[in-house]
């Protein structure tokens, strides 16, 4: 269940016991970094970290669109809801605490508040973004607004005032 998910929608390899829990990791680049992983710890706490893809777009050389993570991590979710439970006992907690690591001298290309889409660069010095958690319990309709509601902070972050993107 956990090699399934797929942090900034880059795969992952099959979990090996890792610090008292369990770890699914990207294959490394050819840099030697490693672009994702997924840790499911003994407390519960699943962990997922990734780097999103970057390519050019209009006049910025490394961009990235949120929905190439957010859309693929909300489906995976809700149809892996039912295994996530089992793997972690039905009547647990599930807290998700995620991040996007190495997005400084990036921009972020999204819908501006006048319903443009277009590239919003990442503020200097922000070389990691932690969402807020999001506790996996309760009907899937509940915990799926809690962290769609996780995702605006990347948009807050570029200064947009209307943060829920048209395909969530």
């Amino acid at each position: 269940m956990l090699g399934r998910l797929k942090p900034a929608n880059v795969a992952l390899t099959d979990p090996v016991p890792s610090a008292g829990g369990w770890l699914a990791r990207a294959s490394t680049d050819e840099a030697g970094r490693c672009r994702a992983y997924a840790h499911l710890g003994a407390d519960q706490v699943l962990e997922m970290v990734g780097m999103p893809g970057v390519g050019p777009w209009l006049d910025e050389h490394d961009t990235w669109w949120p929905g190439a993570y957010e859309l693929p991590l909300l489906e995976q979710l809700s149809a892996n809801e039912s295994p996530l439970r089992n793997l972690l006992g039905a009547t647990a907690p599930t807290h998700l605490l995620m991040s996007l690591t190495e997005v400084d001298g990036t921009a972020l290309v999204t819908e501006s508040d006048d319903g443009i889409e277009r590239p919003f660069r990442i503020p200097a010095g922000v070389d990691t973004i932690h969402f807020e958690p999001v506790c996996i319990r309760g009907p899937v309709a509940q915990w799926r607004e809690t962290l769609v509601t996780a995702f605006d902070r990347v948009r807050h972050l570029v200064g947009l005032r209307s943060a829920r993107p048209f395909y969530l």
